[in-house]
């Protein structure tokens, strides 16, 4: 049990509304990305959603440290990772911190800059898998770039998004309506 991490909520600071949605999609992608790994379990973001819900929270809103250090042990993980999403000078910066759940404390913490967001996410990921423990070979052992396993298109990773809400929503109409989107927006998209 010593690399399970929960992924939590990137705060995007540029854009607090977050409107084009930029701190989800890296949650998401960093999700989807470090759970492609055999030495890293990842609690998918579903089950953190049902544990907020239980909590008595909403599924999307955002959370604070203890909130989310809580959601983190109840899921049974032994790490968490929260990060933001800032921009300075036209580029974007991503930072993330890995926070051990029996103590609160933050035991690494990583930043990226680019200007492609799946890049981005590609490199952050490969340095957690690093930064919890994992060898050079481990940590690159099955990876492949995050735009391939998904899409390289952020509109069609916000339809996307937008269809899973719908969906976990029971609100299937719509969910195939936000797919549907996804797909024209991105043809091989087929997550």
């Amino acid at each position: 049990t010593k690399n399970t991490l929960a992924v939590l909520n990137f705060e995007n600071l540029s854009d607090p509304a977050d409107s084009e949605r930029q701190g989800d999609i890296i949650a998401e992608l960093l999700t989807t990305d470090l759970s492609a790994s055999e030495f890293v379990k990842v609690v998918s973001s579903q089950r953190l959603y049902d544990l907020v819900k239980q909590e008595g929270g909403e599924a999307n809103a955002k959370i604070d440290r203890g909130e989310a250090i809580r959601i983190a042990r109840k899921a049974g993980t032994t790490r968490m990772l929260t990060g933001a999403l800032s921009k300075l000078s036209g580029r974007s910066i991503i930072t993330a911190q890995i926070v051990d759940v029996s103590s609160g404390e933050v035991i690494g913490s990583e930043r990226v800059d680019g200007n492609d967001l799946f890049a981005m996410v590609d490199d952050l990921s490969i340095r957690i898998k690093r930064r919890v423990g994992l060898s050079e070979t481990h940590a690159l052992a099955g990876d492949i770039p995050v735009s391939e396993a998904t899409t390289s298109n952020p509109a069609a990773y916000r339809a996307y998004l937008e269809g899973m809400e719908r969906y976990h929503a029971l609100d299937w109409d719509d969910a195939h309506k936000h797919f549907d989107r996804a797909i024209k927006l991105d043809s091989t998209f087929a997550l």
